[in-house]
């Protein structure tokens, strides 16, 4: 499948294919998925276990596409997955589409696939009534049996798909709304391909995306900077409060932003790779009509052709647009890297599905941040009382000259946070807005407060698998907050002085947060525990609280976990003593108000006898440890 990446992404974008299926992949756990993405697809792969040769499946989705992965229903020995598809237009009296893909190799008991079949459909049909079926792959010598009559299954497939037998078939109750029609196959492959058609067919139309953005031209950028310019601060400065202050800046950026640089709509449209030319495209429609005409001499010639074309396109793209970026601009040579190797634009999370139910914008972003928010939920709320100040030292008041040495140093190429102010125009306008800047800077520290839009974070959830399938399990919170936020405590940080402690406090006390997905956000909600990431005190704070964590073992200490480790020799008598350490320090996280996650904790044995020894499992919260497996790719 690797070698035939380019030509299965170059024919995607070209036909519009909402799902994709390829059997006999031959993938494994040393192809990562970064490595086989196609942009505006979610792939979801089956390799056979312990890399063995052979075998795999595939499944490409449109990214646009509700669907679920249904992974309860695997079963060791059958090659297949399972997927619930909810489409917005369906055949009347059909609210979803159950998809299992199946490779069936040579010789495999028919008995046990059936038998398969029957317990997922039997138990699927219970839960989703009203859905269709379609039962699709490589199933080479297969023997339905009953199993159409006893689910009004039909076989789409009629024709041979490869030389004069059809080993892959498609059994659906959509044969009023399909055909199957025989295309050629990719690159070198000895099986057809085969695309389900509607026979109702309409216009294909492009999956167009609408978003928001600003009209960043220069001329509209540079209208701002001059209206920034010749803003009168004073008023301002002389509001009674940092709150007061920060809504007044607030207030008058956003108003210029709007007026100079207005929100305008664009549509986004999936791009091909950048390699893929239109006489790749070409030569791939010259093949595909070459087969239909039945000329096997042009079809052969067309399909050595491609794959020539593929080769030399992506070494030229190499060459004339990333080699000589190496010396002169790393940045530029390694994105050019990730982008030749898949790992650049990740599918963004559009669908999840939640109890049966496939969630999508706010119910999602909801949703999601309900899970983060519950991880601190049992945690009793903080009784912030503010420590009086009577007077702060000279050297604790910030200048403006120290505000506009900081705001000159920010990346201009990060996010922004809650405040949506462009970390560009921060950069760009420091001379002029660090006189407000340094006021509620001054303000905030005087008053022992910090306002509350500089204590809320918009949360971008990140997966922590390829296709997350939980919320609970499979995501991660990226908190995005305001600049001006990690600045005034980037101060804070740099002085460690006694007054770091009492203004801890502000920082810790009354936090906020929300779910960002693209353009849609969930509603506020309380934090009453944890400390963001992306922030300046956070690695801080961690580090505070695992000081007191001690071991009779090796521990080391990281960032934002730890490790214990323990060497055993065989000619000792004496048990190992991880367990016991590793029960020490689930007393710890208990009695410091923090929660182990089991499932990312990993028990890594290396052994080098020749018989390996059989180790008791690691036992945490009457949960065993899962295996971690070395990996040959770790050098």
């Amino acid at each position: 499948m690797f070698n035939k990446l380019d030509e299965v992404s170059a024919s995607i974008s070209t036909e519009l294919y909402n799902v994709v299926v390829i059997t006999e992949t031959w993938l494994n756990s040393r192809i990562t998925d970064e490595l086989i993405r196609i942009p505006g697809c979610v792939s979801c792969r089956r390799d056979r276990p312990n890399n063995q040769q052979g075998g795999g499946l595939c499944t490409y989705f449109n990214s646009q596409l509700n669907f679920t992965e249904l992974t309860d229903l695997s079963e060791p020995e059958i090659e297949s997955q399972w997927f619930l598809i909810r489409m917005e237009r369906l055949p009347r009296g059909i609210n979803s589409i159950l998809l299992e893909t199946v490779y069936h190799p040579p010789q495999s008991d028919d008995h046990v696939l059936r038998m398969h079949i029957f317990k997922c459909l039997d138990s699927l049909l219970a839960t989703y009534p009203n859905s269709a079926i379609l039962v699709l792959g490589d199933f080479n010598q297969f023997q339905p049996g009953n199993l159409c009559n006893s689910f009004r299954l039909k076989k789409l497939v009629t024709k041979p798909t490869r030389e004069s037998n059809i080993l892959d078939q498609a059994f659906s109750t959509l044969s009023p709304y399909y055909d199957a029609i025989i295309l050629p196959p990719i690159g070198q492959s000895d099986h057809s391909s085969i695309l389900l058609q509607p026979i109702l067919t309409h216009a294909p139309s492009l999956p167009t995306t609408r978003l928001q953005k600003r009209d960043y031209r220069a001329p509209n950028k540079q209208n701002l900077i001059s209206r920034l310019n010749t803003v009168n601060w004073t008023p301002l400065m002389r509001l009674n409060s940092c709150e007061e202050q920060l809504d007044s800046f607030q207030s008058v950026v956003h108003v210029a932003l709007n007026s100079c640089i207005p929100m305008r709509t664009v549509k986004h449209h999936p791009n091909d790779k950048p390699w893929i030319t239109p006489v790749i495209k070409e030569s791939i429609k010259k093949r595909q009509q070459a087969w239909l005409n039945n000329d096997l001499h042009q079809y052969n010639v067309y399909r050595n052709k491609v794959i020539k074309l593929c080769k030399r396109a992506r070494q030229r793209f190499y060459n004339d647009k990333i080699n000589h970026m190496h010396e002169s601009n790393p940045k530029k040579w390694w994105d050019g890297i990730k982008l030749l190797s898949g790992l650049s634009n990740p599918p963004p999370l559009t669908s999840l599905a939640v109890n049966g139910t496939v969630l999508k914008d706010f119910d999602l972003a909801v949703a999601i941040n309900e899970s983060f928010c519950s991880v601190a939920a049992d945690i009793p709320q903080l009784n912030f009382t503010p420590i009086p100040v009577s007077n702060i030292p000279d050297e604790y008041i910030i200048t403006r000259d120290a505000v506009e040495l900081a705001l000159v140093a920010v990346q201009d190429r990060k996010s922004v946070g809650p405040d949506e102010i462009p970390n560009w125009l921060l950069k760009t306008c420091a001379t002029t807005i660090s006189i407000p800047v340094c006021s509620m800077f001054n303000s905030s520290i005087r008053e022992d407060r910090v306002p509350g839009l500089w204590i809320c974070a918009d949360v971008l959830p990140l997966g922590k698998i390829s296709r997350p399938k939980s919320i609970d399990t499979d995501l991660r919170p990226i908190s995005l907050t305001a600049v001006l936020s990690k600045i005034l405590e980037s101060f804070v940080f740099n002085w460690l002085a006694p007054i770091v402690m009492p203004y801890i406090d502000p920082f810790q006390f009354g936090r906020q947060q929300r779910v960002k997905l693209k353009t849609c956000k969930s509603d506020w909600k309380e934090i009453k525990a944890g400390v963001p990431q992306c922030t300046k005190l956070g690695p801080l704070f961690f580090l505070i609280m695992v000081n007191d964590l001690s071991s009779e073992l090796p521990l080391y200490k990281y960032v934002d976990d730890c490790a214990i480790s323990e060497v055993v020799r065989v000619c000792e008598p004496d048990l190992p003593k991880l367990q016991q350490e590793l029960d020490n320090v689930t007393q710890w996280s208990s009695a410091n108000n923090m929660k182990l996650n089991v499932k990312k904790t990993k028990d890594f044995t290396v052994s080098f006898l020749i018989n390996q020894p059989l180790a008791q499992p690691l036992i945490v919260n009457n949960q065993p440890l899962g295996l971690l497996i070395p990996s040959s790719s770790w050098g």
